[in-house]
């Protein structure tokens, strides 16, 4: 049985609208191998079909939009990117027909037209015949104009508009004003606000803002009325109705008013906080639009007063994060410039003891390199460059570097273990603090915190396993005897030491003369030999003066918790 109809003669979208046709194609056809074939085709037409017609819409309002954004650049009258398509043909065909039009925006528009006209049947489009180009300018002067408030923009950079004189700005302003108090006087106007701005981002010149709203509807077919000495301002009229055009109107006049970024004098007589109140969201919008400045929003949003502590909250935490990034950005861009002037360092043993436990074996805990040195031998230089070896091994190129100096406990909330392989430890000011923490710094695998307090409320985890720990003392350190006296400060194992006693960098030479070595010992190493008495640290079992700057810290151990201090007992033979 053949049933033409039923693949050749019935369109896709009927199958679409009645699912039961699909139901008698199977009953009618379903036996017949032949039509097997043909039942699956017109079921491939119509998925294909039915998916470039779903994605129509999107693409002619693509087509629109391009063929808006050429009439806009041009000057000619443009239509919305939805609105109907005779409207688009009639854009088309103006744009098309504008002789001042570039190639690029010909061909663009071009092919654009082309692409929306190709989207619909033949027959789809009236023939309107050819279609002059319609300026902007002569669809104003064709337009009917009726408002009752407006704002006029008016832009020039004449002599006077180009001026940096506040006292000339000002006179023309007022010679504005006259001029607009006189042409509107016959509508009644219930306020009137002017400003003198520059114009951000371009050469020197200013333009001035106008807002006024009427008591009587302005309604003429041109606003030539609004002409200022040959400048035809640019004109948004108030579009709201009902309850929202006074918000409009207060809004505008309060735009024109505020004190913008650029923003050279002004005049009103519709005051703010007084004719009107002023809402926080629309200085929130001029804020994040760049039209404010943040001590102006910041005085504004006081004078509001709702609201008034978060948008605080909200500049001062944008302050504080901008102060952070130029500090970053600051020493990152000093640091580059010293690396030219870094001079390589010298090899010591434990310095390589130290970077080869870091080769990706998984261990329990590691020691702490402890470098003890003078002031200006670039203990700290070293010890960066150590990190620097360890990241390009761990492939984490980072570090972390504090600054403890007298501190009694160590602060790691700016220590990332995503991006640092390790901390520095600078300036230490007394040997137990490492003994103190050494928990955390043997990088055993757990989860240690900081900021402790006894709500927690601003403590942060973090974890130093497999990174390295490198610690800085300078010779007025307390208690720098402990690294040889004290069970774990001298145990090779928890503590790597490394003492100075000269600079760690190779300078350039600049006599003959010998250079004297440095002189590197670590603990369980050999004593420096009496060659080299002269430049060696005094001895760290020598109990030396406290430091003149710091006195050492006075601990008072607390007794165990778990026993508990029985009171004295009264002598018998008393």
């Amino acid at each position: 049985m053949h049933v033409p109809f039923l693949y050749e003669e019935v369109h896709v979208r009927s199958l679409c609208v009645c699912p039961w046709l699909w139901l008698m194609v199977f009953l009618t056809l379903g036996e017949q191998p032949t039509s097997r074939v043909r039942i699956a085709f017109c079921h491939n037409a119509f998925v294909r079909k039915s998916s470039v017609m779903a994605a129509l819409p999107q693409q002619r309002r693509q087509w629109a939009q391009e063929l808006r954004r050429v009439a806009i650049v041009n000057g000619v009258a443009s239509v919305s990117d939805n609105a109907a398509r005779d409207k688009i043909k009639t854009m088309a065909e103006a744009v098309l027909a504008c002789g001042s039009l570039s190639a690029v925006h010909r061909a663009s528009a071009q092919d654009a037209w082309d692409s929306f006209r190709g989207s619909f049947p033949a027959d789809a489009f009236r023939d309107s015949g050819a279609v002059a180009a319609v300026a902007a300018s002569d669809q104003a002067a064709s337009k009917e104009w009726k408002f009752q408030a407006a704002q006029l923009t008016y832009n020039h950079a004449g002599a006077e508009w180009a001026s940096v004189d506040k006292g000339v700005l000002k006179a023309l302003m007022l010679r504005l004003l006259l001029f607009i108090q006189t042409a509107v006087k016959q509508f009644a106007p219930l306020g009137i606000s002017i400003t003198v701005e520059m114009s951000l981002g371009t050469s020197v010149h200013h333009h001035i803002h106008v807002y006024f709203h009427l008591k009587v509807p302005f309604h003429r077919r041109t606003l030539d009325l609004f002409v200022f000495e040959g400048i035809h301002p640019h004109v948004e009229t108030n579009k709201c109705s009902g309850k929202t055009y006074m918000g409009g109107v207060n809004r505008g006049h309060y735009y024109v008013v505020v004190d913008k970024k650029g923003s050279v004098d002004s005049w009103t007589d519709y005051p703010p906080f007084q004719a009107y109140a002023v809402e926080g969201w629309w200085i929130d919008q001029w804020y994040k639009c760049g039209k404010l400045d943040r001590q102006t929003y910041l005085d504004i949003a006081a004078r509001i007063g709702m609201g008034f502590q978060r948008r605080l909250a909200d500049v001062r935490a944008v302050e504080k994060y901008e102060k952070e990034q130029a500090i970053i950005a600051h020493v990152k861009e000093q640091a580059e410039a010293l690396v030219a002037q870094t001079m390589p360092m010298k090899d010591f043993t434990v310095v390589q003891d130290f970077i080869a436990l870091f080769d990706g074996k998984p261990r329990h805990r590691r020691p702490v390199l402890v470098i003890v040195g003078g002031t200006n031998l670039g203990k700290s230089m070293l010890a960066a460059q150590i990190m620097r070896e360890i990241g390009q091994n761990m492939g984490v190129p980072d570090f972390d570097e504090i600054t403890v100096e007298g501190s009694d406990f160590i602060d790691f909330s700016n220590y990332d273990l995503r991006c640092h392989c390790g901390v520095i430890l600078d300036g230490v000011g007394d040997a137990y603090l490492l003994y103190y923490n050494r928990e955390t710094l043997q990088g055993r695998p757990k989860v240690g915190r900081g900021g402790k307090s006894a709500t927690m409320m601003y403590s942060y985890p973090f974890s130093l396993s497999n990174r390295a720990i490198i610690a800085t003392l300078d010779l007025s350190a307390s208690n720098l005897d402990a690294f040889e006296h004290d069970h774990w400060l001298s145990d090779p194992q928890n503590i790597l030491l490394l003492r100075l006693t000269e600079k760690a960098y190779d300078e350039p030479s600049t006599s003959a003369g010998p250079v004297v070595a440095a002189s590197v010992a670590s603990s369980g190493s050999a004593a420096p030999s009496s060659a080299q008495a002269s430049v060696a640290l005094p001895s760290l079992s020598t109990t030396r003066p406290p430091s003149p700057v710091r006195p050492p810290a006075k601990r008072r151990m607390p007794p165990s918790p778990g026993f508990v201090r029985l009171p004295a007992l009264p002598h018998l033979g008393a």
